[in-house]
Parts: structure tokens; sequence; C-alpha cells
């Protein structure tokens, strides 16, 4: 969930310690091609939501298939797999549903929680840092061995981690508040 909805503003304790990936989506708002005017994803529209997604990615990235990814909210996942199995009894009932759009792979985050997103991306555009707090000293490792005779050893340290993203011109963002 920190991941993709991480906000340091929310209130709730495990998403506040760092900003995720659509708080930094938002904020770049006027680099990140954003879907204009964005509703809750149902069975009966997810594919014109998707087709609209598809339409405004730039040609560059639609051209690297290999690397673009379309980064899906559970709901959205959802209400796709419904929609393919009520257009195709085949793929529904005798082999297990591609996950894909038009050749573009699909990822299921469910940490965008309970909202209607998709976001249409190469890979290499979603940065994951992580780094120790201060330096070495900090780190322990203890030998549980030597006290209580478990063959363990426990370690402990003071991490950062931070999401953002790169290339926001090549990023088209749906998001939807429901």
């Amino acid at each position: 969930k920190l991941r993709w909805s991480g906000d340091t503003a929310s209130g709730t304790a495990a998403l506040a310690l760092c900003d995720g990936y659509k708080k930094s989506l938002v904020a770049d708002a006027a680099n990140v091609i954003d879907i204009p005017s964005p509703v809750a994803i149902t069975p009966s529209n997810v594919l014109a939501k998707l087709a609209l997604v598809y339409a405004a990615i730039p040609a560059a990235v639609i051209a690297n298939q290999e690397e673009l990814r379309l980064y899906v909210s559970s709901p959205v996942a959802t209400a796709y797999r419904a929609a393919v199995a009520a257009s195709n009894t085949q793929a529904n009932l005798t082999q297990a549903l591609d996950f894909t759009y038009l050749g573009i792979k699909m990822v299921l985050c469910p940490g965008m929680l309970s909202k209607s997103t998709i976001v249409a991306s190469p890979r290499n555009n979603f940065i994951y840092a992580f780094d120790a707090e201060g330096d070495g000293k900090a780190l322990r490792a203890i030998n549980l061995a030597d006290t209580i005779a478990e063959p363990v050893i426990r370690t402990r340290a003071n991490m950062k981690v931070g999401f953002t993203h790169v290339n926001g011109e090549e990023i088209v963002f749906y998001n939807s508040a429901t």
C-alpha cells in the first residue's frame, strides 16, 4: 500500500511514512498525461476506459511494448476480468486469462487501494529508493545462538524508503476518486 498510496499527510500511520507513486503523479500534473473527468470503473465501461488510456500513450512509448505496463487497481482488474469473461466464454471457461490489453502487460497493484486507477508507463519510470540511515555503526546483528541457543541471526537497522517517478510525459494517469 505504501508504494502506491503513501501520503505523509494521510493521518494513517502506515501510509504516512512516505509519499507514494500516486501522490508523486498528482504533484507532477504539468508533465504527467492525466485523463480528464475519470469515473468509477465497472465491467460495462472498463474496456472503454482502457481505450482512453491507450489512446493517450505517446507513440514512442507504445513502440516499446516490452517495457510498457498498465498498472491497475484491484477494482479495475476485477472489472476487466468480468468484461473479458462476458465477451469471450472460451477464455473464461477453458483457459487462464492472459492479463494483457492490446498486447500490453497489465500489473495488478492492490496497493492502489479501492479506487479506479490505471497508470500506463514504461516500467523503468518508477523509482524505489532504499537507504540506510546513519552509518554502519547503527546496524546491529545479534547471533541468538549465543543467548538462547537458537541458530538465528537477527538484524536491526534504521532505513529510509522513497518512491517517485521520472519522465512524466511518458506516463498516463487515470485516477478516479471512487
